[in-house]
């Protein structure tokens, strides 16, 4: 298949989104309170991580939806893949708006919000995981 346009900007989200996530979790909060909270680098807000992050997200999204063209659409294991991926990434969304922005807003409601923040983030791995996972049917 001879590389397109959408192909390269695919693959460029990919790759950027992948090395603005990585830099973004060195910032990523462990807590909502002070500089000690694990950040291996300076502090910076709550909120600016996990909206940066969302950014990130639809990166990946873009990037895995280029894929999924670009492997066929006509094949059910590339489309439930692309099903999977998807969801995990609207699942990450989710829960990055949550931690980052509902949490500090309704400090009361936190029980639950983290609650949800840790289910959103566990389906978005488990989905994230699912299309990589070797296959026993052939593509």
């Amino acid at each position: 298949m001879a590389n397109t346009t959408l192909d390269k900007a695919g693959a460029g989200a990919l790759i950027s989104g992948a090395v603005a996530a990585s830099a973004l979790m060195l910032h990523h909060p462990t807590s909502l309170h002070g500089p000690d909270d694990g950040q291996l680098l300076a502090d910076w807000p709550n909120a600016t991580v996990h909206g940066a992050m969302v950014v990130c997200l639809f990166a990946f999204a873009l990037g895995g939806t280029a894929l999924v063209k670009r492997l066929g659409r006509d094949r059910p294991t590339v489309v439930s893949g692309g099903l999977a991926f998807n969801g995990a990434i609207a699942a990450f969304v989710t829960a990055a708006l949550t931690n980052g922005f509902a949490m500090p807003a309704a400090p009361e409601a936190a029980g639950a919000l983290r609650a949800l923040n840790q289910t959103l983030a566990t389906f978005g791995l488990r989905g994230w995981a699912l299309p990589q996972a070797p296959s026993r049917f052939p593509c």
